[in-house]
């Protein structure tokens, strides 16, 4: 079990001076440090925007396939001779439009999200 050394501020009273008891195990609620009011709101902040982004990415994806079949069915409407093959391809478009621009987005959130991350952990290290 990993564990992480202790703060001041959540060492354990009770400790029976065991060989590890300057450790606490990183699941453990004596780690759990109330967070003040301005942290919380920036990390709800954060939070939300994080959502805002991940709903504006599902809502890309639906209207891209939505405008796909549409342009599919304009097609059929036009050439009535082609059958529905215009809103098939019209849907296969859409789908595949989507899909790609979803998993492009959905990268670049990621980096955005671990790029934080990567610039605090390196910071730590060579700092």
């Amino acid at each position: 079990m990993k564990t992480m050394p202790v703060s001041p501020n959540n060492s354990d009273p009770d400790s029976k001076g065991d060989s590890d008891g300057d450790r606490v195990s990183l699941f453990s609620p004596k780690r759990l440090i109330p967070l003040s009011p301005i942290a919380r709101r920036t990390r709800d902040l954060k939070e939300t925007r994080i959502g805002w982004k991940m709903a504006a990415l599902g809502w890309e994806f639906s209207s891209q396939v939505v405008a796909g079949v549409a342009l599919g069915w304009g097609v059929d409407y036009l050439y009535p001779n082609l059958g529905h093959w215009g809103i098939i391809g019209g849907a296969s478009a859409g789908v595949l439009v989507a899909v790609s621009a979803f998993i492009r987005n959905a990268l670049k959130l990621n980096n955005e999200l671990e790029g934080t991350d990567k610039k605090h952990q390196n910071g730590a290290k060579n700092g």
